[in-house]
């Protein structure tokens, strides 16, 4: 099935919270047997940090996770790929993830 970006981050964020581990590796490779993640794709600029801060929550962290997956999402979002082949264009996801996450 064809997912817009939009959706694949609202399933990440619907699915991430259902983890209860503390290893955010972990926690990646079981959301990447998902349908709707491409390792490629742009997603992962999202499911990276979703992990990990879900992993920090579920470690005892004193912050949202709902507060930091929404600073995620729109950081996410702002990071250029291609429609065409849908994968990050030019090696840019760490210029969109500086100072607070």
């Amino acid at each position: 099935m064809e997912y817009t970006l939009q959706d694949k981050l609202s399933f990440i964020k619907r699915d991430i919270v259902k983890y209860k581990s503390k290893n955010p590796a972990t926690i990646v490779t079981e959301m990447m047997r998902k349908d709707y993640i491409n390792i490629h794709g742009p997603e992962h600029h999202y499911l990276d940090g979703a992990a990990s801060a879900a992993a920090m929550k579920n470690a005892g962290g004193k912050f949202s996770l709902d507060d930091c997956l929404n600073e995620l999402e729109n950081r996410a979002a702002k990071i250029p790929f291609s429609p065409k082949n849908k994968q990050c264009l030019g090696n840019k996801c760490p210029f969109y993830f500086k100072n607070k996450v």
